[in-house]
């Protein structure tokens, strides 16, 4: 089922979770939510060659880029249209369409003083809800 993009956080602070409007929404795949979670922080386009070799390094190229086109199709039906997207050989995460929890609270943190006295650093720490990728290896 694939979804459309409305109202989508990635939480990476604590126990990894995707929400979808106002509900959790499983990332299953292991791989998928490692390859979600690169992209999301990195925050940069990756080479197709780079990421399978990243991803499965004990495969051949052809194998290893097979796998990443199923588990980009996969990420494409849990996220939603746009989130991952594709030019020629390269992928990234927009991060325009899904809000990730650590690009905000990255933001809060850098967050000039005097624009909002503390409560900038009140929302980071209500952002925070444990170490990255808690609990997942």
């Amino acid at each position: 089922m694939a979804y459309t993009v409305d109202s989508c956080r990635l939480l990476l602070l604590g126990p990894p979770l995707l929400q979808r409007e106002d509900r959790t929404a499983p990332i299953k795949l292991r791989k998928g939510l490692a390859l979600a979670a690169y992209l999301a922080v990195e925050l940069r386009a990756f080479s197709r060659e780079h990421l399978a070799a990243l991803f499965w390094p004990e495969l051949g190229q052809q194998s290893a880029l097979a796998n990443l086109r199923r588990l980009l199709t996969y990420l494409r039906e849990t996220f939603g249209d746009g989130c991952i997207r594709t030019d020629g050989d390269l992928v990234e995460f927009d991060s325009a369409l899904i809000e990730v929890d650590v690009a905000h609270f990255q933001s809060l943190l850098l967050a000039h003083p005097s624009d909002s006295g503390l409560e900038h650093l009140e929302n980071a720490a209500a952002l925070y809800r444990g170490s990255f990728l808690e609990g997942f290896t």
